[in-house]
């Protein structure tokens, strides 16, 4: 009886040892939604170590608290006119902006089209009378100047936040991640080969491309946040002179490995036409970028395999 019970608690260890091992080789996919910039994000992580559950639960908490940081210190400028001495981060990030010309200070009209535009309505003439749109100067010195500060930082939060974020998967060894910030996607390297992210067209949302690809980061303008109103599409990416959004393309997608500059540069081409728009993609050095014209037609920076 004795041995019996022996041989049976070996075993048992050894059922134990098995499960244990078993869970440490066995690849397994870490995800996790919450809601972040105003959308619903989304971070993957691919492994067969479970202290990756752990990891991603820690950079949704970054995530946040990224957002947050940022999000404090605009609301703060925002109240008050002047020269102002600001962190050095919003410093470097309004620098990045500016160098991309997105420097924006229209919070509160972009912050109007998007209550209307969620509503399926456009603001009235009324309503748009009532913004008198001024410039930000950047001075030396972590200093910035506005005779009233109305701060845009959309245009770069999520880039910069997705940056980071890699960074810290990364660096805690989770090289394998997707990272989808209401559709604008960040990925590492791929567990097996390459990672493929498929593009759809805005408005009727069918597939037209697939994107392969390790270290990528693929920013879309009016492919995922476009709102259509008799006929014609709207994204609140806004022209300070008119104070309508830009309409010289339904979608801008920037593939890049830098997911800054994705998100910057398909901002900026987003309110460029075509011919501008690949002039400077190309300065930009940019891996490639995808068009959708209003007539439904897609122009290429670059050939892509089919």
């Amino acid at each position: 009886m004795k041995k019996r019970i022996i041989i049976f608690s070996v075993l048992i260890v050894l059922l134990i040892i098995f499960f244990i091992v078993l869970q440490h080789v066995t690849l397994k996919q870490y995800r996790q939604s919450f809601d972040c910039l105003n959308t619903t994000c989304e971070i993957t992580v691919f492994s067969k170590n479970p202290k990756a559950k752990k990891i991603v639960n820690k950079a949704v908490l970054k995530t946040q608290a990224l957002e947050n940081e940022y999000r404090e210190e605009i609301e703060e400028i925002n109240q008050k006119e002047g020269t102002l001495t600001i962190s050095n981060q919003l410093y470097k990030l309004l620098q990045l902006e500016e160098k991309y010309q997105s420097l924006w200070n229209n919070n509160e009209l972009t912050s109007l089209w998007k209550r209307s535009l969620n509503k399926s309505k456009i603001p009235t003439t009324e309503e748009l009378k009532k913004f008198s749109l001024t410039s930000v100067q950047l001075l030396k010195n972590r200093q910035i100047k506005a005779d009233d500060f109305d701060l845009n930082i959309d245009g770069i939060l999520s880039g910069k936040i997705s940056d980071e974020v890699s960074t810290y998967l990364e660096q805690e060894g989770f090289n394998s991640y997707m990272i989808n910030y209401g559709g604008n996607i960040t990925v590492g390297k791929h567990y097996k080969n390459q990672f493929t992210v498929s593009l759809y067209m805005p408005i009727t949302n069918e597939y037209f491309k697939t994107v392969s690809g390790n270290h990528l980061s693929i920013y879309s303008v009016g492919m995922n946040d476009a709102t259509v109103i008799e006929g014609i599409a709207y994204t609140p990416v806004i022209n300070n002179e008119t104070k309508y959004p830009y309409q010289h393309h339904t979608s801008v997608t920037v593939i890049d490995s830098d997911p800054i500059k994705a998100q910057l540069l398909s901002n900026l081409l987003f309110s460029l036409s075509l011919e501008e728009g690949k002039k400077i993609a190309l300065e930009k050095n940019v891996q490639n970028v995808i068009w959708v014209e209003n007539d439904q037609t897609i122009e290429y920076l670059k050939d892509m395999k089919a």
